[in-house]
């Protein structure tokens, strides 16, 4: 007779059936998110050694794991949910450990020269830590507190450095406060001009030849009309930055309650603290709001299907790249395809897009395509960039300029393809092919690699559901 609470032979296979592969397709994708936080975290987002190994491993990691969808690992069995719990804490540990030796990336070095620096934040990120030990062994209830008291302590986090670090001579920070500054009073952001912070031979490094003119930059707002209307609220607050820091939390906050679950929140917690979440608000990147977007969609597709496509317009106008990946919202339509659920799909997706972008754009259409499209493409290779071209040394890479565009259509012909036998997590589908496209393009730095943890967050928490919803038990999520 079989004892209370001694699980049945069922249970058992479906068990070994369900979650042990489940397990480890989550664990591939924790791989690929750890390894790329450290590879982001070496020499600030710069290339070095160190960080292309990681990078090999987090591709290595991302490719071995679309594979397995193509070849599904439906007899794989004995993968133990202590050996996932082990590899999520050694994880998380891994990148607290990043944090607290160098809140800012090596390159950067320890910032000693505060208190505020040296010691505050490396105990915040040491507490922060501990919670997170707790989140993975303890589960959180719907309304627990673990998880918002690690919001805090991010929130914390960033706010001690924007205030450590205030008015920086970084470019970026300098064109999204004069942009914001330019909104307010009327004036289109795209024709204004920014100073050129650096020296002759820095600047027709960094921008190219002809890109400056007696020391100032011949093109205005260089991002997309989106992210500065939502920098705009930090730079009404006294600091762009602080716009920023308040899209991570948000961004979190949308995978943790988004559906429930442990894993929900693990994966945002992964997402809050990875290592290069400092530097990311030090230079004032505004990759944050494409993660932004993106947990938007995440958020839309579990909770507002109705709102999806709009979220998904949102997502393609965040950022100049985005638009490489929009063949990949046919993952999101009901299957099989239809010309009509297609074009109703895509309607709303460029009706979003346009109601954001259209208004500044058309303001001055010609100074538009300068400074958001036309300069982009003008800019130089960048030899510091963390990118496997950058190992060839050669003094004519413009040859290879079709090379990453290549990988990134090829990868995408071959997600959909595979989508048609096993459906493809979307977001493990964008983060692969960024991840692929910027590893061989002429730049790619730690904010560019930001946006691709943040989708893998997303597929870690769509993942943990999408098993849940395989096996039909509601008890599953949590026994993992």
């Amino acid at each position: 007779m079989k004892q209370a609470g001694q699980p049945s032979k069922f249970s058992v296979s479906l068990e070994q059936q369900q979650l042990s592969p489940l397990r480890l397709r989550v664990s591939l994708l924790v791989v690929a998110i750890v390894t790329l936080g450290l590879a982001t975290h070496d020499n600030s987002g710069l290339i070095s050694r160190i960080s292309l190994i990681w990078l090999t491993i987090s591709i290595a990691s991302s490719i071995v794991l679309l594979h397995f969808w193509y070849a599904p690992l439906q007899h794989v069995a004995g993968f133990r949910r202590e050996w996932l719990l082990a590899l999520l804490a050694a994880g998380l540990t891994l990148q607290f450990i990043a944090l607290i030796s160098y809140p800012l990336g090596r390159g950067v070095g320890t910032m000693t020269d505060t208190a505020l620096i040296s010691w505050i934040l490396p105990s915040i990120f040491i507490l922060a830590l501990l919670l997170a030990g707790l989140l993975i062994y303890r589960n959180d209830s719907p309304g627990g507190w673990k998880f918002p008291m690690l919001v805090i302590m991010q929130l914390t986090a960033g706010f001690i450095l924007i205030t450590a670090f205030p008015n920086l001579p970084i470019d970026v920070f300098i064109v999204q406060e004069k942009a914001a500054n330019a909104l307010i009073h009327g004036i289109n952001p795209y024709t204004i001009h920014c100073p050129d912070i650096y020296p002759p031979e820095l600047s027709a490094r960094f921008y190219g030849p002809g890109a400056t003119l007696n020391g100032m930059v011949q093109a205005g707002y260089l991002y997309m009309p989106l992210t500065l209307f939502m920098s705009l609220l930090g730079s009404l607050l006294g600091d762009c930055r602080y716009a920023s820091l308040i899209a991570m939390a948000i961004s979190a906050s949308l995978i943790a309650y988004a559906r429930p679950g442990r894993f929900s929140k693990i994966a945002a917690a992964f997402l809050l603290f990875t290592p290069v979440f400092p530097l990311m608000l030090y230079c004032a990147w505004t990759d944050s709001y494409v993660v932004l977007m993106l947990t938007v969609v995440w958020f839309c597709y579990c909770r507002s299907k109705r709102c999806l496509p709009y979220a998904v317009g949102l997502l393609f106008v965040s950022k100049q790249y985005m638009v490489l990946i929009t063949p990949l919202a046919l993952l999101l339509i009901n299957r099989p395809w239809r010309l009509r659920d297609i074009v109703a799909f895509s309607w709303r997706v460029i009706v979003a897009g346009a109601i954001v972008t259209l208004p500044l754009a058309l303001w001055n259409i010609q100074e538009f395509m300068n400074s958001a499209v036309l300069f982009h493409f003008h800019q130089p290779f960048r030899w510091d960039s963390m990118s496997f071209l950058a190992l060839a040394r050669s003094e004519n890479l413009a040859q290879w300029v079709w090379l990453p565009f290549a990988i990134a259509i090829t990868t995408m012909i071959a997600i959909v393809w595979i989508d048609q036998r096993h459906r493809v997590n979307f977001f493990f589908a964008i983060g692969i092919t960024l991840i692929l496209f910027f590893a061989f393009n002429k730049q790619a730095f730690a904010n560019y690699y930001y946006v691709v943890i943040g989708s893998f967050c997303c597929a870690l928490a769509a993942e943990s559901e999408d098993g849940l919803i395989s096996v039909h038990s509601s008890d599953i999520y949590n026994q993992m």
